[in-house]
């Protein structure tokens, strides 16, 4: 029984450790995405949007709400 328990715990563990990895990738590239923004849009063409992150720790993006 504490065999299972150990090995569960191992497997939780690593699927943790994959997903804070996933996120980490997912969120330098975004960083990287937006670092390269003005090289993107060529003179007179639409910028793509900037992302807004009130955490870079969380998984989700924040953007700006249009008001009017």
């Amino acid at each position: 029984m504490a065999m299972l328990i150990s090995e569960e715990e191992g497997r939780l563990k690593k699927d943790e450790e994959e997903q804070k990895e996933m996120w980490k990738k997912k969120r330098e590239y975004e960083e990287q995405w937006v670092g390269t923004r003005e090289n993107r849009a060529k003179k007179g063409e639409l910028r793509p949007p900037k992302l807004k992150t009130e955490d870079p720790n969380k998984s989700y993006v924040q953007r700006p709400v249009k008001r009017g």
